[in-house]
């Protein structure tokens, strides 16, 4: 099977919040389970980061139908790779709040990657945003 792994960013759309936002998770975990895509969604200064690993076509199609999604605008896709194994495999869906993280996780995040008007800065580099993700992922499995 080819494996890939992609990252992408944008901004919420105005009306979105973490109400909403659950909604969306919920289905998108069922969604995702069907077609073999694990990933995780963070939310921060309302800005979305995602990583999806699955499938090279899974991912294609579905991060068509995303991308045309009303719910979030200027969407940046920061990389789109193939992986030997998935790193956030645990969840076909799981979505991150960073405005609801424990003061002492968040400060780590704040210190290493800065601040964001109330959030963590979520960056554009392919590298840095994976590691972003990575921090996130694991801080989310103790």
């Amino acid at each position: 099977m080819n494996l890939y792994r992609l990252i992408y960013m944008s901004d919420a759309a105005d009306y979105i919040d973490w109400e909403d936002l659950k909604d969306i998770l919920t289905k998108s975990e069922k969604n995702n389970a069907k077609i073999d895509v694990t990933g995780m969604l963070v939310f921060s200064d309302n800005k979305f980061l995602q990583v999806l690993e699955g499938p090279a076509k899974n991912l294609s199609s579905l991060y068509a139908k995303i991308s045309q999604d009303a719910r979030h605008r200027n969407c940046l896709l920061i990389s789109y790779t193939p992986i030997h194994q998935r790193v956030f495999s645990a969840w076909a869906m799981k979505g991150v709040n960073l405005a609801f993280m424990k003061p002492e996780m968040k400060q780590f995040l704040v210190k290493k990657y800065g601040a964001s008007g109330t959030g963590i800065a979520l960056p554009k580099d392919e590298f840095l945003a994976f590691s972003v993700l990575y921090d996130v992922y694991h801080l989310n499995q103790a």
